[in-house]
This record gives C-alpha cells, sequence and structure tokens, in this order.
C-alpha cells in the first residue's frame, strides 16, 4: 500500500528508508499520547500522520487522502482534560463528569465545521472537504496548505 511508504510527517514517498530524503523525519518517529497513532485510518480513507498542533477544541494532523492521493489537514475533536484513548489508541473515552461538557462540545465542533464547508466558495477559506463521526469523536477534513509562522514569516 502506498502509505506503508510516506513519509508521515510530509507525506511524500519514501520507500523503505529510515529517514526521510525530503523532511529528514524518522520513519520510527512515535506519535505523543493522547494524540492519534501514525498511520490510523479515518472514515475509510485518510491516514493520520505527525500532529501537527493542538490546544483548546483539539489536534490537527497532517494525512493522507488515500483516494485523491493528495495530502490534507485532518482536525480531531479532542479537549484538553476531558477525554483520555482507549487501548486500542483510537477510540476516546470521555472522563467520568465531563460527559455533558464533551457532548456539547462535540455538536459546537460539528455544527462549525458543517457551516465551514457550506462556504466553500469563499476564497479567503480552506475547503473543508468531510466530516467523519468515529472513534467517540469527530474529525474535519480540509486542504492541506503548508504555511509559516508569523514569526518566521516576519
Amino acid at each position: 500500500m502506498l502509505q506503508d511508504n510516506l513519509c508521515m510527517n510530509c507525506m511524500k514517498e519514501i520507500g523503505d528508508a529510515a529517514v526521510c530524503p525530503h523532511c529528514g523525519f524518522a520513519a520510527d518517529s512515535p506519535q505523543i499520547a493522547p494524540y492519534l497513532p501514525m498511520k490510523t485510518m479515518v472514515g475509510g480513507r485518510y491516514v493520520i500522520g505527525k500532529m501537527l498542533s493542538a490546544g483548546g477544541d483539539g489536534a490537527t494532523y497532517i494525512a493522507w487522502d488515500a483516494e485523491r492521493k493528495v495530502p490534507v489537514s485532518v482536525r480531531e475533536y479532542l479537549p484538553d482534560g476531558h477525554i483520555a484513548r482507549a487501548e486500542d489508541g483510537r477510540r476516546v473515552l470521555v472522563q467520568s463528569g465531563s460527559e455533558l461538557l464533551y457532548r456539547d462540545g462535540l455538536a459546537d465542533f460539528l455544527e462549525l465545521w458543517r457551516k465551514l464547508a457550506r462556504v466553500r466558495s469563499l476564497t479567503a477559506m480552506i475547503p473543508v472537504l468531510d466530516i467523519v463521526e468515529e472513534n467517540g469523536t469527530a474529525y474535519a477534513v480540509s486542504e492541506f496548505v503548508e504555511t509559516i509562522t508569523l514569526r518566521e514569516f516576519l
């Protein structure tokens, strides 16, 4: 499978190389907990790569769209301090006493991303490609755009 030959940091083909010749990422690098393990399949088509950023309501990963054969960005609803991962590394377990907060936050997350998906025609917005609900949480898939931070720009 192609995803077995992809760098989980830049999503470029690396064959069986131990270190990506494009970005220098080590193929055996682990994902830090509680984030999805690299190479996890979401929605039957998105191969999760390295976690790019996290905070607030979730985590953003680079991923590979196995149908379109392009890198994408996947935002997972994963609120700080209210969840844990099941032993399978995929399923989200809500901490006791946080159930209502989690359920309301998940509904807000889905509502926001569904609204963003409807404004695809705005050129200033990165298009939302898909919304997936599984593993006890939700994922919003959008086009992957390589960017630099404001600090790097300045």
